[in-house]
This record gives structure tokens, sequence and C-alpha cells, in this order.
């Protein structure tokens, strides 16, 4: 990122940048960034901006050598087309031999590293990875945007707002801007963003960060699944809500690959269990990732946590912690 801005500053442009990765804010705020500075998207002679998944090589290349129109450069932006995912064997071929007056663009959520035109791009351009930024970046970003509109905010709330909005920084800048039309609404004489400010604003969805800690816990990652346990106390909900979604969950896809195993559809399934067909097709990919016997113990395991709980046995915390262990491994 720094790469980009000395050269904007400068002036002095690479013929090829392939920015990509999932932590989409920064990618497309760098990629809107550089193309501006580059050629400015009103010069509609020089500028040529491809996306989605219907550009096809042909033309970036037909266009790549085009002589740009009176002006020193001609731009092409080519943007979430997917073309580091699939076989782009005649763009690998060509990227190498651009002319000098075109500059090339790529702005990508995902590439296959293994790909040729990823590997032949590597080469020839500058590439930047945009990867989730930690907690502690965030909070000093969120800050700052918030200092920008006159208002500051402690650490704590700061990471408040992060368990409640999750670490997309698209999303956390959405809730950041609601954020600051409100307190300076309701307090125009205050300048300090409060803890009932953000819970006015923010919508907190705790069932969507359990299901995405089951399918965390459905994909082994251990990591991933105790930072959304940890969201959660600090959104200060109760474990116990955790532990009976998990518990359903599991028995559900028990269930579901029980049948699908006795020879049903997933249509003859989903009437069965008064599911409907999209949430069994989804359900029985995660099942799938298990044995019959895998899923019973499971399903066994929680309903003990949960009788544990009940009976005042153990404290829901534990059985939470000791679900996330079991059904990580």
């Amino acid at each position: 990122m720094k790469k980009i801005n000395e050269d904007i500053k400068t002036n002095t442009f690479e013929h090829i940048y392939l920015l990509f990765g999932q932590e989409s804010y920064n990618r497309l705020s760098f990629t809107a960034k550089l193309s501006a500075a580059i050629v400015p998207e009103t010069d509609t002679m020089n500028f040529t901006r491809f996306e989605g998944d219907k550009v096809t090589e042909g033309e970036i290349i037909d266009l790549a050598e085009t002589l740009p129109f009176f002006a020193e450069r001609r731009l092409i932006l080519v943007k979430d087309t997917g073309l580091f995912k699939r076989a782009s064997d005649r763009l690998a071929d060509y990227v190498g031999s651009l002319p000098e007056s075109t500059v090339l663009i790529f702005s990508e959520a995902e590439v296959d590293k293994r790909g040729r035109l990823y590997k032949a791009v590597s080469k020839a351009a500058y590439v930047c990875e945009f990867t989730e930024q930690k907690e502690d970046t965030l909070k000093i970003w969120g800050a700052s945007i918030l200092k920008r509109n006159g208002l500051k905010i402690t650490a704590d709330n700061m990471g408040y707002i992060i368990a409640c909005t999750g670490t997309d920084m698209t999303t956390i800048a959405s809730e950041l801007d609601k954020i600051v039309n409100y307190a300076l609404g309701a307090h125009p004489d205050m300048d300090v963003v409060t803890r009932s400010d953000i819970d006015a604003v923010i919508c907190i969805k705790v069932e969507d960060r359990i299901f995405d800690m089951i399918s965390a816990l459905v994909r082994r990652d251990r990591k991933k699944a105790y930072a959304l346990y940890a969201d959660l106390l600090a959104l200060q909900r109760q474990p116990m809500g955790a532990i009976v979604l998990i518990s359903r969950e599991y028995d559900r896809m028990l269930k579901i690959l029980e049948l699908s195993q006795q020879g049903m559809s997933e249509a003859i399934i989903a009437d069965k269990l008064g599911l409907k067909p999209f949430i069994v097709r989804k359900t029985l990919g995660n099942a799938r990732r298990y044995s019959i016997k895998e899923l019973r113990e499971h399903v066994a395991f929680a309903v003990s946590m949960d009788e544990a709980v009940k009976t005042g046995a153990m404290k829901d915390q534990t059985a939470l912690e000791m679900m996330i262990a079991r059904f990580s491994l």
C-alpha cells in the first residue's frame, strides 16, 4: 500500500497492478485512488472498466493494444472478474508484452496463486494483497474516522463496536457513519461517543454470530470459533443461547445425513422435516464433512452439556467452551 501511495505522489506508475484479497474496503479504496491518479474516469477515451465475469481475455488484450487518444496513458481497470480463478492462458501469455502506453489494474477478491495468470502477473506487476486487519489496527482506524468528525471514543468502546459489527471494514465504516449522525444529534454539546450511542445505532444480530461459529466448527477452525465466542461475551450475551442453537444444528445435520444416506432426495427430506429446500442443501453440505458416528457423538455430547448447565453441574460458559474444543477437533 505504501508503494501505491508513493507511485501516486511521484506520478510514476507500474504497467500492471494486481490488488486482491477479501478485505474489500481497503482494496476498493486503493483501486479507486490509484485509477483516478493514472487516468480520471471522466476521460472516457482513455479509461475503460471491465467488471464482472462476462469480460473476455480478447476484449482486454485488444483494448490494451490500442494507443491512448491524445494522452500519455491508457488505463484498463479489470475488477472482480474471476479471471484469476479460471484458466486465462491467453492473458497470461500476453501480460509480459503489454505496450508502454497501457496500464492494467486488476482488482479481485480472490485469486488462485497456483494459476498461470497469477504467476505471470506476479512477475510483471506490483502485487498487493489486502488481508483482514487486526483488531488493534481497526480500533485506531475507527477512532480516526470519528476524530475527523469531531468525536472521541475510548479504546474499550471502539472494541465494543468491532465486537458488534465484526471486522469487515465496510460494515464498520457504515456503522460509524450512523454513530456520528446519531451522536452529533443526540448530544451536540458533547464530543465523546458513549456506549448508549452505540447501542442506539448498531443492530446486533447475535444469531448470525452463532451460525458463523457453527460454520467455523464445521471447518474445524478452532481459532475463528473462539474469536466469535469472545465476541458473544463482549456483547454480554449468555452462552446458553449458543449451546441451544449449536445443539439444534448438529441434531439437524444428523437427521438430514441419515435420511440422505437412506436414499431420500433433498426435496423429500425438506418435506419430511418441514424445512426449506435450500436449508436442507446447505445443512447437508456441512453434514457430509462428518460420519454418522461423529454426528451422533456430537449430538450426545451437546445434550450432556445442556443437561449439565440446566442442573447446575456446570456453568454455561464452561459448557460452551468444551463444545467448541470438542467439535473443532
